[in-house]
């Protein structure tokens, strides 16, 4: 497993003393996500203080356990007992799990659980992997009627032997209309080859631009957008949509409170020329706050590009970075938000208080080279018969072409609501995924929501940050309070 390391411009990690424990552990790791033609993935399992015969792994499809459908090996086993009592000071097992009779398929969910015994208890460890296409859509998730600025879609490829063709279409009203909206592009903004013959392709991203003006589209109408990837191992595709929507032009209200939100990201410029975000997770989250209570009683306007952030150059001058943004002022508006400007910024709206209503997800994708990405989700409602959940955020940043480590991503997942009274049960925190495409660096820019207090409390998820690789980075320094990753059962 990639440890997270911190990219020279986004500091979001506290680090600090930890005193040493020799207390019972037991740890799964796998990929947060895997490819649906994949054939195989890797798992590991770690631990100390435990009975070394008692180790047992299993494999579950949903709640289904699917062990015997699939090939479990196990790879390494590396015990450390140099007392020779039976009892691992350490341990550290891999297994490789290969999809004999199990086929899965995107939007299922793989549970990877190992059990081991420390002599007075047992410990139970879990992670999920999510089985997703080998192609992913991003696409602004609304485009203004009337209007024929150029709209975004973001594609991401990885993991297949090749790329033998790759189409891109439209579909409006129940019609192909790829013709119509003048797709342009793609644009590569990473490209990672694998090795083999054919050359194999860990991972690439792309930007394609259209304009919807031909359409005539009417609010509330939908544009699909979808992309059809060829390789020899089969073919793989998803879809977004898009919605035409009548903006209102942003009030007076809602750029001030976004200029006061831009000011606390504190931008900066980066070595390589890019932008970053230099506000600490909870500097950040407080602003987001401060914007949502600002805006709550505003309509959803269209991309905010105003005013103009201020911040800093590299020689510590004041300087005015250009951002865009979007937001919803209540949950149930998700925000998916793409764009071209120093930052882009997508706000989640929170679930409105004393119901039982969620938060609002957001994503936010930066297209322009060196660019940064801020996503924050939306917070779960608090009273009602049970805590609202926070919402997933998810942030792309976009390094420079000269592959420095510049730009920076940050997504904020959403808090789980408190319920009322609290006996009733809290609302899970809202996961958090950050990336910079084309960084040569890991970015750690991402915090998980906290779960909602209660009886019982929330469940909370990890906070990602990842290369463009994809590969999983390790947990965020959100609270994640009730983490999956490490459940701890006692008596069997």
């Amino acid at each position: 497993m990639l440890q997270v390391s911190f990219a020279p411009c986004v500091a979001l990690f506290l680090l600090g003393c930890v005193a040493s424990s020799r207390a019972s552990e037991l740890r799964v790791d796998a990929m947060a996500e895997l490819p649906e033609l994949a054939e195989s993935i890797a798992v590991d399992v770690s631990g100390r203080s435990l009975v070394t015969s008692s180790l047992t792994f299993q494999v579950f499809e949903g709640e289904t356990d699917v062990s015997g459908s699939v090939s479990i090996q196990q790879t390494e086993l590396d015990v450390d007992d140099s007392d020779s009592n039976g009892i691992a000071e350490s341990l550290v097992a891999k297994y490789v799990v290969t999809f004999t009779s199990l086929d899965p398929v995107a939007g299922d969910e793989l549970t990877f659980k190992a059990t081991a015994s420390t002599g007075a208890e047992t410990l139970i460890s879990r992670d999920v992997t999510r089985v997703v296409p080998h192609v992913e859509v991003t696409v602004t998730d609304v485009f203004p009627t009337g209007s024929a600025d150029p709209q975004l879609v973001f594609v991401e490829v990885r993991d297949v032997v090749s790329i033998q063709s790759a189409t891109i279409t439209a579909r409006f009203g129940g019609n192909d209309v790829t013709a119509l909206v003048s797709f342009t592009g793609p644009t590569i903004l990473a490209d990672l080859p694998g090795p083999g013959s054919p050359p194999s392709v860990d991972y690439r991203s792309s930007s394609t631009t259209f304009d919807p003006t031909a359409l005539g589209a009417s609010a509330g109408e939908v544009l699909e957008i979808k992309v059809t990837v060829q390789t020899p191992q089969g073919v793989t595709a998803a879809s977004a949509v898009a919605t035409a929507m009548a903006f209102s032009t942003p009030t007076p209200a809602v750029k001030t409170a976004f200029a006061t939100l831009v000011k606390g990201l504190k931008l900066e410029d980066g070595a390589g020329g890019g932008t970053c975000v230099t506000a600490t997770a909870a500097e950040i989250k407080a602003a987001v706050d401060k914007f949502q209570d600002d805006v709550k009683d505003e309509p959803n306007p269209g991309p905010i590009d105003e005013p103009n952030g201020e911040g800093m150059d590299s020689n510590g001058q004041p300087k005015v970075f250009h951002v865009k943004g979007r937001y919803s002022s209540q949950g149930g508006n998700d925000v998916s938000f793409s764009g071209s400007a120093d930052a882009v910024v997508a706000i989640g709206g929170d679930g409105t208080s004393g119901t039982t209503t969620d938060g609002a997800s957001a994503s936010a994708t930066n297209d322009k080279a060196g660019g940064a990405a801020v996503a924050a989700a939306g917070d779960g409602a608090d009273a009602g018969s049970s805590g609202g959940d926070g919402a997933d955020a998810k942030a792309t940043g976009n390094s420079t072409s000269s592959q420095s480590d510049d730009g920076s991503a940050v997504a904020i997942g959403g808090d789980g609501g408190d319920p009322s009274p609290d006996d009733k049960k809290g609302g899970n925190g809202g996961g958090a995924t950050a990336s910079v495409e084309g960084a040569d660096t890991e970015n750690p820019g991402s915090n998980a929501g906290s779960a909602g207090t209660g009886n019982p409390p929330g469940a909370g998820k990890h906070g990602k940050g990842k290369w463009a690789r994809r590969d999983k980075g390790s947990a965020g320094s959100g609270p994640g309070a009730n983490d999956p990753k490490n459940e701890t059962n006692t008596g069997g």
